[in-house]
């Protein structure tokens, strides 16, 4: 195994200890991370550890399975599986794959291109979570507004011909 496939083992070992500290001392200050189901393209260090950690709030007992790491120079590209535990179903899982780009040891830039939406379907509802008792300490939940923010408009793509 490579130096960044290792580090990219890292990042995901940390992701899946919930370690934001050492998760985000593997990103660049000047990261950029695009996020292709949410369409959204997010900079920094802070704002790339705040998304991964919403979902980690969002599905608290979740893991990262990693299936394959490919490294190619500065590149590595990682197939995994999201797969946790909600009110609903004992094991949601979401596929994906992330390539990304480093340098000098730190992230540079990363995209993550999977299909979230059965993730998304897992989450218990406000309609359909049951009714705390009076006696039960209350939980908290990361609202929906955490995962699935108002979509951004999409870049323009423009062609010429030739």
């Amino acid at each position: 195994m490579g130096r960044n496939a290792e580090i990219t083992r890292n990042f995901y070992n940390a992701y899946n200890r919930r370690d934001w500290e050492a998760l985000s001392a593997l990103l660049s200050p000047a990261v950029e991370w695009f996020h292709a189901a949410r369409g959204e393209l997010i900079r920094g260090r802070e704002a790339v550890t705040a998304l991964l950690r919403s979902s980690a709030e969002a599905f608290p007992g979740a893991q990262v399975e990693l299936t394959s790491v490919h490294e190619a120079g500065a590149t590595v590209v990682s197939e995994w599986i999201y797969v946790g535990e909600t009110e609903k179903t004992a094991a949601p899982t979401a596929m994906a794959c992330d390539v990304k780009q480093l340098r000098q040891g730190k992230l540079i830039r990363g995209a993550t291109y999977g299909d979230t939406l059965q993730m998304l379907l897992e989450l218990p509802s406000p309609a359909t979570s049951p009714e705390p008792s009076r006696d039960a300490a209350p939980q908290s939940q990361a609202p929906l507004s955490a995962i699935i923010p108002a979509a951004p408009r999409a870049p323009s793509i423009r062609f010429r011909a030739a």
